[in-house]
C-alpha cells in the first residue's frame, strides 16, 4: 500500500489486496481474488490545537 501526504492536510492511500483459501488434502486453491483499496482523507486542526481526521 502506497499512502502520500500533502502539507494542505489531505492524504491518499492506493493499494492492492489478496485473499485466498486453499485445501491442504488436496493441494488445491479453493478460492483467490485480488481487489484494490483507494481512500483519502483531510485533516485539520481543531480549536484546542490537535489534529483530527474527516
Amino acid at each position: 500500500m502506497a499512502n502520500v501526504q500533502h502539507s494542505n492536510g489531505w492524504s491518499y492511500r492506493l493499494g492492492v489486496s489478496y485473499a485466498s483459501d486453499s485445501n491442504d488434502s488436496t493441494d488445491t486453491e479453493t478460492y483467490s481474488e485480488f481487489y484494490p483499496n483507494v481512500g483519502d482523507s483531510k485533516n485539520i486542526l481543531s480549536q484546542q490545537g490537535h489534529f483530527r481526521n474527516i
